[in-house]
C-alpha cells in the first residue's frame, strides 16, 4: 500500500522551504513521490507564516489536500492538482475528511467547521461555541454563519472523522463529538493538547500531543503507549517550538496505525501485539513535522 502525508515546518521563516507532500510504499519503505510546498507565504508568525501542507482525505477517486487557507485536488495516480480553492472561510486548516460526497474541513482559526461538495464549493460554515475551563474545553453550540471574518480560535477545533458512517470532531482540550447532534461520543481523558481523535467501529484512537502518547480506547480498556523517541541524529535548532516527538497525524488500516512525528517519520502500532513495531524517517531536522496521513490502495 501507498502512504500519502504531507509536512509543516515549525518554526520556519519568511521565504524557506515549508513542508510538502509526499508518498511512499509500504512496507518497501520507498519514496516514490515528492513535492515540497512552493507557495508564498502569507504572513510571517512565530511558527513561521503558513508552514506547509494540512489534512488529506481520500474520495470518490481522488485526494483531497489542505494548505492552511486552500483545499486542491490531486490525481490518485500521478499526484497532479485537478483544481485549488482558497476561501475567506479558511484559515489554519488542520484536518480534513471525505463522508457522504461532502468534504469536512476544520477551519482551526476561526473554530469553523465548513463542508464542502465535490467541486470545492462550500455547501455550510458552523461556527462552533463553548466554554474554556482550567485544564480542558467542553462544546456547546454550532451557529451556520455567512462569514466568518472576526470570529477567533478559542477552542482549536482540529479533529475531524468518519469512519463510522457519522462525522465526529473535536476541539485541542474538548471530548470527541457527534457532529449532527453535538452528543458526547468520547470523554477527554486529561493530558494536554490532542490531534486526530477519532472514532471506530471498535474503539476510539487520538494522538496525545503534548504527552506524546497515543490513546486506544476500547470498550474494556483505555490505555496510552508512549511513542518511541527519536534516536537519530537531530540537528541543531535554537527555536524552542521545533522539537522532536511532536505527533499529529494518523491513519488506521486493520491492526495497523500509523501516526506522524518529528523529526518527519511514521510510527507504526499494532493493535494486536500493542505495541510499536516500525518507523519509517525522512528527516533529521525537528521542524520538519508530519501533519496528514491517508492511505491509498488499500
Amino acid at each position: 500500500m501507498k502512504i500519502i502525508f504531507t509536512t509543516v515546518v515549525r518554526a520556519a521563516k519568511l521565504g524557506q522551504v515549508h513542508g510538502g507532500l509526499f508518498v511512499v510504499d509500504y512496507p518497501s519503505k520507498n519514496l516514490i513521490f515528492e513535492s515540497t510546498c512552493d507557495e508564498d507565504f502569507s504572513g510571517d508568525n512565530e511558527r513561521g507564516g503558513e508552514r506547509g501542507l494540512r489534512g488529506i482525505a481520500f474520495g470518490d477517486g481522488c485526494v483531497y489536500v489542505a494548505g492552511s487557507n486552500s483545499i486542491q485536488i490531486l490525481g490518485a495516480d500521478k499526484f497532479d492538482t485537478v483544481d485549488t480553492k482558497h476561501h475567506d472561510e479558511f484559515d489554519s486548516i488542520h484536518e480534513i475528511c471525505y463522508h457522504d460526497d461532502y468534504l469536512w474541513v476544520t477551519s482551526t482559526g476561526n473554530d469553523c467547521v465548513v463542508k464542502l461538495d465535490k467541486a470545492l464549493n462550500i455547501v455550510d460554515v458552523w461556527h462552533i461555541t463553548g466554554k474554556q475551563h482550567e485544564n480542558h474545553h467542553t462544546i456547546s453550540g454550532k451557529t451556520i454563519v455567512n462569514s466568518s471574518t472576526d470570529l477567533k480560535d478559542n477552542l482549536h477545533i482540529n479533529s475531524i472523522s468518519a469512519h463510522n458512517d457519522r462525522v465526529v470532531f473535536a476541539g485541542c482540550m474538548t471530548p470527541l463529538y457527534d457532529f449532527d447532534t453535538l452528543q458526547e461520543v468520547q470523554g477527554l481523558q486529561l493530558g494536554g493538547f490532542t490531534h486526530n481523535f477519532e472514532e471506530f467501529p471498535d474503539m476510539v484512537i487520538s494522538n496525545k500531543t503534548h504527552a506524546k502518547h497515543l490513546e486506544v480506547i476500547t470498550p474494556y480498556d483505555r490505555i496510552f503507549y508512549p511513542i518511541p523517541s527519536y534516536r537519530g541524529h537531530i540537528k541543531y535548532v535554537s527555536d524552542k517550538i521545533a522539537e522532536p516527538n511532536w505527533i499529529r497525524g494518523m491513519v488506521r488500516h486493520e491492526n495497523l496505525i500509523f501516526i506522524g512525528s518529528s523529526p518527519a517519520r511514521i510510527l507504526v502500532f499494532d493493535l494486536d501485539k500493542r505495541s510499536f513495531i516500525d518507523e519509517l524517517n525522512f528527516s533529521d531536522d525537528p521542524r520538519h513535522c508530519i501533519h496528514g496521513i491517508e492511505l491509498l490502495g488499500v
